[in-house]
């Protein structure tokens, strides 16, 4: 293994607090909490331009290490307001939306600087850029199982190894979840890769 490349943004908060912009070890990165901060030391409003703010400023770092955004493989949301949650994940879905990382998106009390939404930071590993759905889908699942119906309902299961029986729905009140299954009435909610 390689040894460690300390990768800069130029921002002065990294030599006086003593860390950097990203951090490279063989083939894994990791990009330190990103604030959507302008290179001006302005902060848009918003958590969603926020969040592309952030994640251009990720996507600088990864590129100065050899990477792209495409070998994220986890991805660390923090917000002051997790009501926002949604807005944010539309600006990292934008990014992430084939790649499909690891996420964690939690509320925080507070960031460094009060008009701060979301702060993000990522891992990745160079080379493991996913290829098309569509061809990992194929290749690890076989073509998608056929819609299950349940009257005017229609559930898509996505799985694995396991099969799920239908009357296992029809057992559930029409507000019950079960979360390791992401079983509801009103639809699916997890699906395995």
């Amino acid at each position: 293994m390689s040894g460690r490349t300390r990768i800069s943004s130029g921002s002065p908060w990294e030599s006086r607090i003593g860390y950097s912009r990203a951090v490279k070890v063989g083939d894994h990165v990791w990009v330190s909490g990103t604030t959507g901060t302008h290179p001006d030391g302005s902060v848009p409003e918003g958590a969603i331009v926020q969040t592309r703010v952030a994640l251009g400023v990720i996507q600088r770092a990864l590129a100065d290490a050899g990477a792209a955004m495409g070998d994220v493989v986890a991805v660390r949301a923090y917000l002051v307001d997790i009501s926002e949650w949604e807005a944010v994940g539309s600006a990292l879905g934008e990014k992430f939306g084939d790649v499909r990382p690891a996420l964690v998106m939690v509320q925080v009390a507070a960031l460094i600087s009060p008009e701060h939404r979301v702060e993000i930071e990522v891992e990745a590993v160079i080379g493991s850029a996913v290829r098309s759905a569509d061809a990992d889908a194929l290749e690890h699942r076989g073509p998608h199982p056929a819609p299950i119906e349940f009257g005017q309902e229609r559930h898509r299961f996505h799985q694995r190894s396991e099969s799920v029986d239908p009357r296992a729905l029809e057992a559930l009140s029409d507000d019950a979840h079960q979360p390791g299954l992401g079983l509801s009435k009103q639809g699916c909610t997890h699906r395995e890769e």
